[in-house]
This record gives C-alpha cells, sequence and structure tokens, in this order.
C-alpha cells in the first residue's frame, strides 16, 4: 500500500468532513494525525460520515500501545484488573481514550489530574475520577506520567509499589531520582514501539470488515499482543510474527 500525505486547514469541522467526502473514492484508508484539541469529537463525526475505514495515531494507536503495557503488567506482576487502580498525570485526547478503555476493560479507578476543566470534564466523562495530583501518585498501582516536567514534582507522593510508565517525549528518564521509592518498576515507552503499529493496524482495518477501532477491538488486540512483547515490554521488531497476529486479529474482528 502507498501512503500519501495530506495536510488540511479548516475552520469548521463541516469543512474538514466536505473536503474528506471529496476525496474519500481516490483512498482506501485514512490515517489522522494532529488534528485538533477536540480529537474525540471530530474522531466519531468523521467514523459517521466516511465510509472507509480510518486510524488515528493519538486516539487508536497511543491508547493501543500503552494498554498492550497494562495488559502485560497485569500478567507480569499477577494483577486484576478489577483490583487495579490506574493513574494519569498529563491528560490529553490519547490518554482520555485510553481512560475510557481502561473503564471499559473494568479496572478498579482511573485516577486522573489536569489544570484545564475542559479536559477533566472529557476525562469523567469516559470513567475517570478526577483528583489532586498528590491523589494520583499517592493511589495509582500503574501511574502513567505523559507530562514528563511533572516527574520532579510527584516524586514525594509516589506509592511504594507502584508502577511507573514515562519517557513520552523521547527522552531518558533518570532513575535516580526514584531509588528509595521502592518502585516495582520503571518503564520508558519507545516511540520504534508505536511505529510497529502502523502497518499492521492499516493493513489490518483494510483488509477486513473493521471501519474504525471500538475500544472492545483494542482491548483485544492488546491482550494478545501483550502475550508477544517482552518481559522488559519491547515489541520483538517491525517484520516480527506479532505484525501478522496484529493483522489477523483485526480481520477476524
Amino acid at each position: 500500500k502507498n501512503a500519501f500525505p495530506l495536510s488540511i486547514k479548516y475552520q469548521t469541522v463541516e469543512d474538514l468532513l466536505k473536503v474528506l467526502k471529496g476525496i474519500e473514492e481516490s483512498f482506501s484508508c485514512f490515517r489522522f494525525m494532529n488534528t485538533d484539541s477536540d480529537d474525540q469529537i471530530i474522531r466519531n463525526t468523521i467514523i459517521e460520515t466516511l465510509r472507509k475505514p480510518v486510524i488515528f495515531r493519538e486516539l487508536d494507536e497511543l491508547p493501543f500501545y500503552i494498554m498492550t503495557i497494562i495488559s502485560k503488567i497485569c500478567r507480569k506482576q499477577r494483577f486484576k484488573p478489577e483490583e487495579t487502580s490506574v493513574g494519569i498525570l498529563g491528560l490529553n485526547q490519547g490518554m482520555i481514550r485510553l481512560t475510557g478503555i481502561l473503564s471499559t476493560a473494568g479496572y478498579l479507578k482511573v485516577l486522573g489530574h489536569d489544570n484545564r476543566e475542559r479536559t477533566m470534564m472529557s476525562f469523567e466523562t469516559e470513567g475517570g475520577l478526577a483528583t489532586t495530583i498528590e491523589n494520583v501518585a499517592d493511589n495509582a498501582d500503574i501511574l502513567i506520567v505523559y507530562d514528563d516536567q511533572l516527574l520532579k514534582d510527584i516524586v514525594q507522593y509516589l506509592n511504594p509499589g507502584c508502577i511507573l510508565i514515562t519517557g513520552f517525549n523521547g527522552d531518558p528518564v533518570d532513575g535516580n531520582m526514584f531509588s528509595d521509592k521502592g518502585l516495582k518498576e520503571i518503564i520508558q515507552v519507545r516511540q520504534v514501539d508505536l511505529l510497529t503499529l502502523i502497518a499492521p493496524m492499516i493493513n489490518g482495518i483494510t483488509s477486513g470488515e473493521q471501519r474504525f477501532f471500538s475500544n472492545e477491538l483494542i482491548l483485544k488486540l492488546s491482550s494478545s499482543a501483550s502475550r508477544d512483547i517482552s518481559d522488559s515490554y519491547r515489541y520483538p521488531g517491525f517484520f516480527s510474527e506479532i505484525s501478522g497476529k496484529i493483522e489477523s486479529a483485526i480481520i477476524r474482528g
């Protein structure tokens, strides 16, 4: 499959939809990147409007990747979702989508904090519990820090035995700042692992009857993929069997 980069500037969502409908028949799939701050609303509207399959980097690929890590943690640590609290610091639309997926999966609590009131409202709509930074850090069994600038602010509140997922900006995380906190693990995300997901997700969504990635589909995919990533939460690579497994799972639906 050949990819064609396309940048669209628009004033309203209606303008965007008009352009997409006009070019829809020229493509087999649309992959969206950096739509705007109302990604969830735009995503739902695009899904309802277009007939071709769609995939969103921030709202599909990122939540799938993080959900795979969380599923692996639960397998490795013998955590039960219904007994596990997940905290999120640094909320964006991808993390809000992840909150909905975690709620669908039956996790005990999804705690979060953000200074933006509208973001917190969206977070709570997806089943999250809005609270302070201190409460998120102190009560999370698995803590996702999307904004690395918050790391120094939360050190004193970290719950001993917590598992920390961070490093989203690509910079190495200094583990020494957590050396006396009794954390079970510090997991740094890898952009190369995120890139590994693009091809099988696109191939799968264009080869089967799926048009978009529902919460249930992402849960199914992440549970399966968690069996194939390493105990250090690394994907095997671009040309490994995991790509074919992801693609086949999407086609089966």
